[in-house]
Order: structure tokens, then C-alpha cells, then sequence
């Protein structure tokens, strides 16, 4: 409009801003430029809550959070309460590794379950376990391992004893009992060095390593003694074939299969009979039991009666007089003759006298089994 003062041309200028858009896509307080994880709202639990990232396990133990009763603190994972994801406190134990008379043993290695399970060298030594139950095992050189369990409280630790014993050597002695026949003697028994009888076993047993002299038994057969060496470590095999014997043992009767013989109308025993007699004797000493016999001797009917009398006689008491030779007791011996007074065949042939001269042994005395 013209007018006085009024400017010949008049301008407008016009400033305009506009600032960036602020994005917070999770919601989380953290703007998308500084959140490491823009589309995954921190959880702010109070650990590392500035970098906008949700912690789900934050002691990285395996065990979230939610589930986790110590979400801070990884859990040991021992054996003991490891679902809880907490770590327990270890308390010490003691641990000392013995022999029978109580000294330790500086040279053990121990052994202990779970994650312990590293060799602890030593006779005493203490380890740091939380509460909970082992099992602990130790080694020694020259010692059988031996082994414990032991319960470890919480507040009090706990305390373990293991006492190994000194390794004994053994060796492996297997025996074979056969008869003529080549098959197995059921119910074979065995001496060694003069030691009480052992039942033979099917499988080898356990010898401690030496020289040993085995004499080997069975019912009806002839016993057999054989030399033997027992090696640690080793088997050591002894096979035996027992013929059947002559010399049997019944309740009341030492029973011979073959007869004594003696010189024609003398009380001279043969060289013959030597073997046969052997083994009363044996059997004897085998059978301490048997306390007393009675040796008999038997005439066929020739001759006199009184004759006859006093040649049984003289040959019970010879057969007497060797086995006191060969070692059996005279206490335990008595010697009687009856001449031709109890035959076993009454007929009058080669045949009866032949059965009617022999030598009987009775067990008279004994003791109960």
C-alpha cells in the first residue's frame, strides 16, 4: 500500500529443521543406535543391563535363569546338588591309607569318585570336598588295593580309614585224578608237606609259591605222592593215575585184596607180600582215626592143631613187628593167631586150604568221625 514510510519492495525468509526419528523398537529404554539387541528387550536383572541384551544365563552354566538359584554363580557340577546352579562349599576331609599295625603307607595312590577322582599320593593327606557321599580306593606297591566309603557333612568335613593289607604271593595249582580207566576220581584228596587233606578241585586253587611233596587220596585207590613247585603267578599242573588199591578201609575191617605169604611152614613173610604190607601201613598213618587193630592168622587144617596154632600165631605177630618197622605205633597193634579153629571153607581141597591160610585185620578200636 503506498504510503508515507512505506518500503518500495518487502522480503520473507523462512527457516525450517527437522530432527531424526528416535526409535526404541523393544520397548526397552535403550534406543536402537546404542541397543546391541534392538529387537530383544533387556531383562535389567542387574548384570551387564547397559548393553540392551536379555542375560537368560547369566553365570553361563547351562542352567537359565528362571531355573537357576544362583543366576550369578556357575554351578561346580560335582556330582552333589548340581541341578540347583549353585556351587557348594568344599570342607576338608582326612583321609589316612594303612597297614594291619596302623602305620601308614607313604607309597599309596588314592582314587575318590566323581570329579575328585585324581590320584592323591600319600599314607595322610586331607582333600577339599563338598558334602556328599565317595567312594575311595587305594593302591600300594607290595599291597592288596583296598577300598571305603565315606559321607562328607557340610559343616564337619568327615574322616576316612583305609587299611590295606601286605599282597601275599600265590600261585596256581591245578591236579588231575584219574583211575586206570583214564576217567576222573570223583572225591580225590591231597597233603602237601605233610599238611592236612585238601579237597581237590575242579578248577586250580590258590598255593603260596614253594617246594611241596603232594600226596594225593581216594577212596579205593592207591594213594601217590608227587614232587611239585608252586611259582607266583603261574599254574603249576599235576596229573596222577591211581591204580585201585589194595588195602581197603571199611567200618570194622582194614580188608587186603591179596593175601600175605610166608615162607612154606615158617612165620618168615616173602618179599612179595612187602608192597601189600606198605600199604597197611600207610594206611594207618592216613587214618589216625583207626586207634587199634587186631591182626589175625589163619592155618588151613594140615597138620596138628597145636602146630597150627602157634605157626598163626608167630605170622599175625610178624606182620606186627613190620608195620611197627615201617612207623605205625605198636600201641595201636595187637596180634592174635587161631590156628585152623575158623576156616572159611570147610571142605578139604587145595582150593580151601589155599582160602583158609591168610592174614585178617579187624578195627577194634576207633574214633567217631
Amino acid at each position: 500500500v503506498n504510503g508515507v514510510g512505506a518500503p518500495a519492495s518487502r522480503f520473507i525468509f523462512t527457516v525450517s529443521y527437522e530432527p531424526p526419528e528416535v526409535r526404541d523398537r523393544d520397548l526397552d529404554g535403550l534406543v536402537d543406535r546404542i541397543d546391541e539387541c534392538p529387537s530383544d528387550p533387556e531383562d535389567f536383572d542387574q548384570f551387564e543391563d547397559e548393553d540392551g541384551c536379555p542375560e537368560l544365563d547369566n553365570d553361563g552354566d547351562g542352567l537359565v535363569d528362571t531355573e537357576d538359584a544362583c543366576p550369578n554363580e556357575p554351578e561346580d557340577f560335582d556330582t552333589w546338588l548340581d541341578s540347583d546352579g549353585c556351587p557348594e562349599p568344599e570342607v576338608p576331609v582326612r583321609v589316612r591309607v594303612i597297614e594291619p599295625s596302623g602305620s601308614s603307607i607313604a607309597s599309596a595312590n588314592t582314587r575318590v569318585s566323581g570329579e575328585y577322582g585324581n590320584g592323591y599320593d600319600g599314607g595322610e593327606f586331607t582333600i577339599p570336598l563338598v558334602a556328599g557321599t565317595y567312594e575311595l580306593k587305594s593302591t600300594a606297591d607290595g599291597f592288596s588295593s583296598g577300598s571305603t566309603s565315606v559321607t562328607v557333612d557340610a559343616v564337619e568335613g568327615g574322616e576316612a580309614v583305609i587299611q590295606l593289607t601286605p599282597h601275599i604271593p600265590l600261585g596256581d595249582l591245578l591236579i588231575l585224578v584219574t583211575g586206570p580207566d583214564g576217567a576222573r576220581i570223583p572225591n580225590a584228596t591231597f597233603s602237601a608237606n605233610g599238611g592236612g587233606d585238601l579237597d581237590i578241585a575242579a578248577d586250580a586253587m590258590k598255593m603260596r609259591p614253594g617246594d611241596y611233596e603232594f600226596l594225593i587220596l581216594a577212596d579205593g585207590y592207591k594213594p601217590v605222592s608227587r614232587p611239585g613247585t608252586i611259582r607266583d603267578g603261574e599254574e603249576t599242573r599235576i596229573e596222577v593215575q591211581l591204580a585201585p588199591a589194595r588195602v581197603v578201609v571199611t567200618r570194622t575191617r582194614i580188608d587186603l585184596s591179596e593175601k600175605v605169604y610166608f615162607d612154606t611152614n615158617k612165620a618168615t613173610i616173602k618179599a612179595e607180600s612187602f608192597g601189600l604190607l606198605d600199604e597197611v601201613a600207610t594206611v594207618l598213618m592216613d587214618h589216625p582215626e583207626i586207634i587199634r587193630i587186631r591182626i589175625e592168622g589163619h592155618t588151613d587144617s594140615r597138620g596138628s592143631d597145636k602146630y597150627n596154632l602157634e605157626l598163626s600165631k608167630s605170622r599175625a605177630a610178624s606182620v606186627l613187628d613190620y608195620l611197627v618197622s615201617k612207623g605205625v605205633e605198636t600201641e595201636r597193634l595187637e596180634s592174635e593167631g587161631f590156628g585152623e579153629s575158623k576156616p572159611l571153607d570147610t571142605k578139604q581141597n587145595a582150593k580151601a586150604w589155599e582160602m583158609n591160610r591168610r592174614v585178617d585185620i579187624f578195627i577194634t578200636e576207633r574214633t567217631e568221625n
